[in-house]
């Protein structure tokens, strides 16, 4: 084939043998990548701490909490690289049991509390937040009335007397997880009342416990709960601003670790990787489906 010859076949897309080529096709994968990353849900991330660094007020925590009834072992909070879900270190919580109140006589309600605390948030009412950290919880124990977590709002900022909100605790021997507002929540109102998980947590290994709480009265309020990605809790009603409680319309304080311990016996958690994070856009709870 001379050269003119194969100059012409080119310019006609055509082969030697007569046939049409087909030119390649684009590749849209990158494309697709990019579209589905703008699209997809956008989350603010809040606050997130791995506990690495054995001070976790340098981990950007507001205080630690070391409450001791007068006749248990101190309450301590401490960093350790003994059990951690990732990186070198996690934080280790010791509460002793309810026990002796050190400052009224006679009263033995006192709860004991080891846990940290982070202040000076504003999650506000229309918000959707999402709380995430790792447990693990021993095994072999009787877990009722120990609180894991909390969500709350300040007599400062919020204008009542003591801290007002919701909090996670385990209910029973077998370790169901439950949802309630605090006590000190008083309305009639009840918000999201009393709620336990469709299963015990996991105990003697890492379990991942997932918050998301959508902040409004009446139904426009709702939270689910997942440990390890499956649904626990589903629940619909007051999370902010109940009736009769009208300033209650944020939170500012979230505690983690064991905010009170109301059980029969003392004992050790772990926790680690901890974040909260608030939607910005195009974001939705996963499965609706309690799991069994």
């Amino acid at each position: 084939m001379t050269l003119r010859m194969m100059l012409l076949f080119a310019l006609l897309g055509t082969n030697a043998c007569g046939t049409t080529q087909t030119p390649p096709r684009p590749d849209t994968s990158v494309v697709a990548s990019d579209t589905a990353s703008v699209d997809g849900p956008v989350w603010e991330t809040l606050f997130a701490s791995g506990f690495e660094d054995p001070d976790p007020i340098r981990e950007g925590w507001s205080r630690v909490v070391e409450q001791t009834p007068a006749d248990q072992p101190p309450s301590r909070v401490v960093q350790t690289g003994e059990r951690t879900h990732s990186g070198k270190g996690a934080m280790k919580f010791y509460a002793g049991k309810r026990g002796l109140n050190p400052r009224i006589r006679g009263d033995q309600s006192f709860e004991a509390k080891a846990e940290v605390v982070k202040r000076d948030l504003f999650l506000k009412e229309g918000e959707l937040v999402r709380i995430e950290g790792w447990y693990w919880l021993p095994p072999d124990e009787d877990h009722h009335g120990r609180v894991l977590m909390d969500l709350e709002c300040g007599n400062k900022e919020c204008g009542y007397a003591g801290q007002l909100g919701l909090r996670l605790f385990l209910d029973n021997a077998a370790g169901y997880l439950t949802l309630r507002t605090n006590v000190k929540w008083r309305s009639r109102d009840r918000g999201i009342t009393r709620r336990r998980g469709s299963r015990p947590v996991p105990t003697g290994t890492w379990f991942k416990l997932s918050w998301w709480i959508k902040l409004g009265q009446g139904r426009a309020g709702w939270t689910r709960i997942y440990v390890d990605d499956a649904l626990l809790i589903a629940a619909q009603g007051s999370t902010l601003r109940p009736d009769g409680l009208g300033n209650l319309d944020h939170y500012t304080t979230l505690q983690v670790g064991l905010t009170a311990n109301g059980g029969l016996s003392g004992t050790t958690i772990y926790v680690d990787d901890v974040r909260l994070d608030r939607c910005v856009a195009g974001c939705s709870a996963p499965s609706s489906r309690l799991a069994r």
